[in-house]
């Protein structure tokens, strides 16, 4: 540090050339910067306190260790300005935490984790190698690019335009609705939404979507890109399902069926049948096991045959119909009217043989008999220990 000493005994003159010497040592204040009009020192100063530029880096250290740089100050906002052309980048090892909005205009990188307690405004690409964590709505109008866990609570809004992309190669935890507006959506890993999810255009998932409110895609949907994945769905349809175009797609594959199909209305054309009989649902008066040969009577619409009435044969009680008809009538049995089906039988029968109604809802064989409801496909004999049985006969 310059020293300028001035004796007691020195003349006003010498004082004088001595004093005019702090402008050698201070330097003229038109110097500093043409940003600065002050023209002495203290004004200078009092310039750079309230409105200081600088042209090149700005390094803050941290001073007692601690792991922690605060820049503080009265006002509420701090802004991080740079050209229109510069990134602004965060390159610091520990974590970015924001307690209130954090409004970025340029694009924004973060190395490790950045927190935002409120909203979240990013014009360009928001890069993030870890955690990102949002408690309000993110605004993002570029790239976002997350390689480790999404975590936002708010509403978020990915895109304004349907060129844009988005990528996340992480897991994404929404914790209320997305809307995603891009042309491309990739997720490489899981997607959690918990309230409604939105995507105007293509998007690709590689690992496990979950929505816990509505999904909505209006584009094109694709589950799966193997035989090998497989898609679950535990909710019920509330729209009809129709093919994109006519008699062209197959429900199921001749090794891989569907168990069973419950509908109203069939409208198409059946081609083969597990079983061999058209029935249809008749009231009794009791419940008849299957074979049993039943005819017009009793309390409701049929009875057992009683070997009586042989006109008023009607069929056999089917156990397994390939077709059934009034199927809606409650407490009905299946009565099969024509077709191949099981028979009670009593007395030996031969194949061939024609058969009427016997009592007990039995048939037997009456090759002479003006009226028979089926013939015999098969053979029985009758013993003292076994006097009836069951053959397989065709209803006529």
């Amino acid at each position: 540090m310059a020293v300028i000493n001035v004796a007691t005994s020195d003349t006003f003159e010498q004082w004088r050339v001595k004093s005019n010497g702090l402008a050698t040592l201070v330097g003229d204040d038109s110097g500093l910067t043409s940003r600065y009009t002050a023209t002495d020192v203290i004004g200078a100063l009092n310039e750079i306190k309230s409105n200081s530029t600088f042209d090149n880096e700005i390094n803050i250290a941290d001073q007692i260790g601690d792991g922690t740089v605060i820049v503080a100050g009265e006002a509420a906002t701090l802004k991080l300005t740079a050209g229109a052309q510069d990134v602004l980048t965060l390159n610091q090892t520990g974590n970015v935490t924001v307690a209130a909005d954090l409004s970025i205009v340029g694009a924004t990188s973060v190395g490790t984790t950045l927190g935002v307690t409120g909203n979240t405004t990013v014009g360009g690409t928001l890069t993030s190698q870890g955690l990102l964590t949002a408690n309000a709505d993110i605004d993002c109008n570029g790239l976002i690019n997350v390689s480790g866990t999404l975590t936002v609570d708010g509403n978020s809004t990915l895109g304004d335009q349907t060129s844009d992309t988005t990528t996340i190669s992480g897991i994404a935890t929404v914790g209320n609705g997305l809307t995603v507006n891009g042309a491309v959506t990739t997720l490489n890993q899981g997607l959690t939404v918990s309230g409604p999810a939105h995507f105007s255009n293509a998007f690709t998932i590689n690992d496990t979507l979950t929505v816990a409110s509505t999904f909505t895609a209006n584009g094109n949907v694709v589950l799966g890109n193997a035989t090998s994945d497989t898609t679950a769905f535990n909710g019920r349809s509330s729209t009809s399902i129709t093919p994109n175009t006519n008699n062209t797609h197959t429900l199921g594959e001749s090794s891989l069926k569907w168990s069973t199909v419950h509908a109203t209305t069939f409208s198409g054309t059946a081609t083969t049948a597990n079983y061999a009989d058209l029935a249809e649902l008749y009231l009794s008066d009791f419940a008849y096991e299957a074979g049993t040969v039943v005819q017009i009577g009793g309390e409701e619409e049929v009875t057992a045959s009683t070997g009586e009435s042989n006109h008023s044969i009607l069929g056999v009680v089917s156990a397994y119909p390939a077709y059934l008809m009034n199927n809606q009538l409650e407490n009905g049995i299946p009565v099969a009217l024509k077709g191949r089906v099981p028979v009670k039988v009593g007395g030996t029968i031969k194949k061939g043989d024609r058969l009427v109604g016997a009592p007990e809802g039995h048939g037997v064989a009456d090759n002479e008999a003006c009226r028979s409801f089926a013939i015999a496909l098969g053979d029985f004999k009758a013993t003292k220990k076994n006097p009836t049985g069951i053959v397989e006969a065709v209803i006529l």
